[in-house]
């Protein structure tokens, strides 16, 4: 195995955390300030006010912004619908890194990886601008030598777009990537794109049951990805 690619929201940081606020504030936005309105957008797309959840697979945890408009909002079309997109991506951009908790010392995981020469890359279904200002916050962009949200590639995830294109980046061949991600869309989309190994983990919004027979491995953590890989794979030649 020659590099990682990392989801990062429920993978890297905490996603009811960051993305329930934002969320919020962008269901409003698209509802003209309708509280009742704005609430029941959000239970449309995998909001479960009562639990506090997100459910897993829904619009909201693997989603892109324009699938989630469209599901808030199916009376939007053509410019208006493109105007929504674009104004929702601006305010997940701009406001993502007030709200970034990380789910584990990402700089020391970071640094253990690197040191056991992986190259390391991000693939989200968030957009590029948000996810590059999320680790830019974190003072870790330059650890990482790829970074890709949906607007990033032609096909989101679970399309073998995003894989492709960190192993064409890093030089390397598919099948020396390894996937990890909270939800089976992310280890789809390494299955789709030829990763050589793809991992759950559990820190997100899905139960290890939900990754059936997509997952070679299952985690609690990310931080505990460095001691599975050199368990399993040994030092890189």
């Amino acid at each position: 195995m020659r590099g990682v690619l990392f989801d990062k929201d429920g993978t890297l940081i905490d996603f009811n955390a960051t993305w329930l606020p934002l969320y919020r504030a962008a269901a409003l936005r698209l509802a003209g300030g309708d509280d009742m309105r704005a609430e029941d957008m959000l239970a449309r797309t995998g909001y479960d006010a009562v639990t506090g959840q997100f459910a897993s697979g829904s619009v909201l945890t693997v989603g892109t912004t324009d699938q989630m408009i469209s599901v808030w909002r199916p009376d939007l079309s053509g410019c208006e619908l493109a105007q929504a997109i674009v104004v929702t991506d601006a305010l997940f951009a701009e406001s993502a890194a007030d709200h970034i908790s990380p789910l584990a010392d990402l700089a020391q995981l970071f640094a253990r990886l690197k040191s056991d020469g992986f190259h390391l890359g991000i693939a989200t279904n968030d957009c590029t601008q948000a996810a590059v200002a999320c680790f830019e916050h974190l003072g870790l962009v330059s650890e990482l030598d790829f970074i890709t949200g949906y607007d990033g590639v032609e096909k989101a995830k679970p399309a073998a777009d995003m894989g492709l294109a960190f192993a064409e980046a890093c030089g390397i061949d598919p099948g020396g990537v390894v996937v990890v991600g909270d939800n089976p869309h992310d280890l789809e989309m390494g299955v789709a794109a030829g990763a050589g190994f793809n991992i759950g983990v559990l820190s997100g919004t899905s139960r290890a049951e939900d990754f059936g027979q997509v997952a070679d491995a299952v985690l609690n953590s990310v931080a505990d990805l460095p001691d599975v890989l050199a368990d399993r794979f040994g030092p890189i030649q």
